[in-house]
Order: C-alpha cells, then structure tokens, then sequence
C-alpha cells in the first residue's frame, strides 16, 4: 500500500516525504496530467493506492463515486483552510501520515476520509 498524492498536490511534497521513508508516491510520476478520475481510480487499484487530494467534490459526482467503488480503493481528502503552501502541506501530512498510513491498512475500501489540520481523521 502507498499513499498517492494526486496532481493537485505539489510533487515535491511526495517527494519529501518518500525520502523520509514514509510510503508515499505522486500520480505524476506515473499518469499523464489531467488523467480521467475515472481512469486514476483504475490505476489506484492496480497499484494498491490510497489517493490523498484536496478535492473535496471528486466523490460527490455520481459517476464518480460508482467509479470509486468499482475499483475499491481508499481516498483521503485534506480539508485544511489553512494548509496552501508547500511547506503548509508538508507541515500537515507529516502531523497526520502515521494516522493516515494506519487508517489506510485497516480500513476496508472503498473508502472517502477528510483529514482536517485539527480534529479525527473521519468518514465523509
């Protein structure tokens, strides 16, 4: 299992945090830009990913959602207001990773979590 940062997450921020060991790659490095959801949803499965985006509507589409289910995977949303910069995003994956990490491994897929700055990682 990996945590795959999608695109609208910087990839120096996957790129960081792999460094640091944590398991952790950025879809970047294997889909072109502007992939289909549908298709990184696929792709997800395939690779044994859980997504980790700021896009807090890529579920809510109906399309979208039964895509999601079909592949089975997990999705992280991050919901900070706060967190914009590189350096704000960092700061907040690595106060949550070890909980994301852990939640991703025990938590029957398909699955949406928010993971706000402050508070419980919980289902949407």
């Amino acid at each position: 299992m990996k945590l795959a940062l999608d695109e609208n997450l910087p990839p120096k921020v996957a790129q960081a945090l792999a460094l640091l060991d944590f398991p952790v790659t950025h879809v970047l490095e294997h889909l072109a830009r502007g992939t289909t959801d549908e298709d990184l949803f696929a792709e997800a499965a395939k690779r044994d990913w859980v997504l980790v985006t700021r896009d807090a509507k890529m579920w809510r589409k109906r399309g979208q959602q039964e895509a999601l289910r079909q592949a089975g995977i997990g999705v992280f949303v991050l919901v900070s207001s706060a967190a914009h910069s590189p350096s704000d995003l960092m700061a907040l994956l690595l106060k949550r990773i070890d909980e994301m990490v852990g939640l991703a491994e025990h938590t029957k897929r398909p699955f949406v979590m928010r993971v706000p700055d402050r508070g419980k990682i919980e289902s949407f």
